[in-house]
């Protein structure tokens, strides 16, 4: 996200406690293990994430 962002400085934050669960990337349901394994979303949870982040970004940015 911070490569495609078109702001000067993007800073990324997250909740963890109380949160749904691992967004793992789709390499780690390759490999199989915890966070692939207990995660309730598929493999492009996280390639979802970003790529709507980046376009809510790219939005602000205009």
């Amino acid at each position: 996200m911070k490569k495609a962002s078109p702001f000067t400085l993007t800073i990324l934050s997250c909740l963890t406690n109380g949160s749904r669960g691992y967004f793992p990337f789709s390499d780690s349901f390759k490999e199989g293990g915890y966070e692939a394994a207990t995660s309730p979303f598929g493999e492009t949870v996280a390639d979802d994430l970003i790529a709507g982040q980046t376009k809510l970004l790219k939005q602000l940015h205009k």
